[in-house]
């Protein structure tokens, strides 16, 4: 019930107006990432807070309804880096989350999916996954090549997906 908003070019980078009316703002210069360009939030049903860096990948941040200042144990920055997120890229356009928990990543080399998404504070193994598809014989990464625009998951939990050459998937 808290609406979560993304700021970009300042110290305080993510800005929640609680139930009670009042603001709080999370600073993330201690983690080093002040004055840079965020985008979208996503708020998942475990309450993570999943937050778009430009260039840089994706931030997951959980308060576990404390706003609590970001430290290593509340807060990752997910990257292209093996047992650090496993990005197919740093440039992250959108995310949205399956009815199942998994977490569907769009970049510019196409879709990683976080099987585990719980996992990231604690658990082992949470890297994002290609999906791989065969075509005429042969196995491959789903839209490897596609920059994804948008994913929406729709009452089926099948997963629409935009790109911005290809059209919608």
């Amino acid at each position: 019930n808290n609406l979560w908003c993304s700021v970009s070019f300042v110290p305080d980078q993510l800005a929640v107006r609680k139930t009670n009316g009042t603001w709080a703002s999370i600073n993330f210069s201690t983690i080093g990432l002040a004055n840079t360009t965020v985008g979208q939030v996503m708020v998942t049903r475990s309450g993570q807070k999943w937050i778009l860096i430009a260039l840089s990948g994706i931030l997951v941040y959980q308060d576990n309804g404390t706003f609590a200042a970001p430290n290593t144990s509340n807060t990752k920055v997910i990257s292209t880096e093996t047992g650090k997120g496993g990005l197919p890229s740093k440039n992250v356009f959108f995310c949205a989350e399956a009815q199942d928990g998994e977490i569907w990543g769009g970049t510019d080399k196409g879709i990683a999916v976080f099987y585990s998404s719980e996992s990231i504070f604690g658990g082992d193994n949470w890297d994002a996954q290609p999906i791989y598809i065969e075509q005429d014989g042969h196995t491959q990464k789903l839209l490897e090549t596609e920059t994804i625009t948008s994913i929406a998951v729709d009452g089926a939990n099948r997963k629409w997906i935009g790109t911005l050459n290809g059209g919608v998937f």
